[in-house]
């Protein structure tokens, strides 16, 4: 594992899937909900971000936002996921992103 540390923020049912892929590598911390992004991210650092687009009901806009506006945090590096299940990316949600 390296000692790179990376907030997932995804939908409950995704977290076994996504651990699958990511936990043999990386320090994970997941979040279900933008309280509980803002919580980990007022306690830790880290260096990647990664987003579903439908974490908490639609909240990724806000923490992207959130971390954007936060002097510490608009450095690290955040990016949105959709899974292939998803269908694609809606124009407004690819916008906010970038």
């Amino acid at each position: 594992m390296s000692g790179e540390r990376l907030l997932c923020g995804v939908l409950p049912d995704s977290i076994m899937r996504t651990g699958n892929i990511l936990e043999s590598s990386y320090d994970v911390t997941f979040v279900t909900t933008l309280e509980q992004a803002r919580h980990a991210l007022a306690s830790a650092k880290f260096d990647l971000i990664i987003c579903g687009v439908h974490f908490d009901d639609g909240q990724m806009p806000l923490l992207l936002q959130h971390c954007k506006a936060d002097l510490r945090l608009k450095e690290v590096p955040f990016m949105a996921s959709a899974c292939a299940g998803e269908g694609f990316l809606k124009q407004h949600t690819f916008t906010s992103v970038k």
